[in-house]
Formats: structure tokens, C-alpha cells, sequence
């Protein structure tokens, strides 16, 4: 309910800065560096609503966002007053915002294949701590965790080679033991007349 009335006020001031920007006379009269910092904050935007379309979390990435929109906003005035504008900062803040959505969607990408893997192991092994990991992902993808995430896939990969190279030794002991027997048995008889 909270996050709900958080994320109402967020858009409310997304739209306040898009009216401040028109305001202020918009991209009009921009150096290439403004211009270029008003076409990726557009696509931010766009970016954003991707973002929720697809399911995922965006208060890290409103939390950017916001503040990328409010460096532009400081450097839009200081060229409209004639100072030295300075964009990078902007531009910092715009390229954390892409990789954050790359993030997102690799660390959701990366999970629904790791779900696939687990649903298709045969393994005989127990896969408890496998799957607790696979749960810690997944709650990190929900978080925005998405480094973390990203790590604890890889955890959750290594723990399954680990059961199933564990699992191959197992099968290997076992065929090795149950030739051993097979042919124990198969020449017991002359083994048991040997020792008559």
C-alpha cells in the first residue's frame, strides 16, 4: 500500500520535471551536450515504463533517474544563464540508468533459465541448498539486487555442477562395486569347490 502511494509521488514529480523542462524551454536552444542529455533522458523514461511493463521493481531505478533529471534541470538553467553547463554528470548518471535495465533483464533472463535447469535435473543428489540459493536469486531480482542476484545464480550453477560431479562418483563406485558382486556371484560356485 505504501509503495503504492511512494510510487504515485514519483511519477507526480516525473511529470513535474517534464513540465519544468518545457518551462524552461525544453531542448530549444540546447548545446549538443543538452540536446544529447534530453534525447537519453527520454529514453530513460521510455526505458522506465519498459521496465514496469515487464514486472520489475523500479524504485532503483526511479531513484536515478530522478536525480539525472534534476542534474539536467541544474545544467539546462546554467546554459540558459550563460555559465558553463556541465552535462557529464548527467551522462554519468544516464549510463547507470542503462546498465541498471540491462541488469534487470539479464538477472531475470539468467533466473528463468537456472529455474529451467533445476526443473529438468535428474540428479538423485539433494538439491536443498541449491534450490535456497536459487530462492535468495530470485528474492535479490525482486529487491534490485540485480549484482547480488547475478552472483547467487552463479553460486547456484556451481553448487549443481558440484552435486552432479558428486552424483557421477557415486554411480561410478556403485557400477564398479556391482560388477565386483555380479561376478562374485557368477563364480562362486567354483570358488566354493576351490576351497573344498
Amino acid at each position: 500500500m505504501m509503495g503504492g502511494v511512494i510510487m504515485k509521488w514519483v511519477f507526480a514529480l516525473i511529470v513535474v520535471v517534464a513540465v519544468l523542462l518545457v518551462a524552461l524551454g525544453g531542448a530549444a536552444g540546447l548545446s549538443p551536450e543538452g540536446s544529447e542529455a534530453n534525447a537519453s533522458l527520454q529514453t530513460a523514461l521510455l526505458d522506465l515504463d519498459e521496465l514496469r511493463a515487464a514486472g520489475f521493481a523500479v524504485a532503483r531505478y526511479n531513484d536515478t533517474l530522478l536525480v539525472a533529471q534534476e542534474l539536467f534541470i541544474v545544467a539546462v538553467e546554467r546554459e540558459h544563464a550563460r555559465a558553463a553547463a556541465d552535462y557529464a554528470i548527467v551522462a554519468e548518471k544516464l549510463e547507470e540508468l542503462q546498465q541498471l535495465r540491462q541488469l534487470a533483464f539479464t538477472a531475470s533472463d539468467e533466473l528463468r533459465a537456472l529455474g529451467v535447469e533445476l526443473n529438468q535435473t535428474t540428479t538423485i543428489a539433494d538439491l536443498t541448498q541449491a534450490l535456497v540459493l536459487y530462492g535468495q536469486a530470485a528474492d535479490a531480482v525482486r529487491a534490485e539486487r540485480y549484482e547480488e542476484s547475478l552472483r547467487l545464480i552463479d553460486a547456484t550453477y556451481e553448487k549443481l555442477s558440484e552435486l552432479e560431479a558428486v552424483e557421477a562418483k557415486l554411480l561410478a563406485l556403485y557400477e564398479a562395486t556391482s560388477r565386483d558382486v555380479v561376478a562374485f556371484l557368477a563364480n562362486w560356485p567354483l570358488l566354493a569347490t576351490g576351497f573344498a
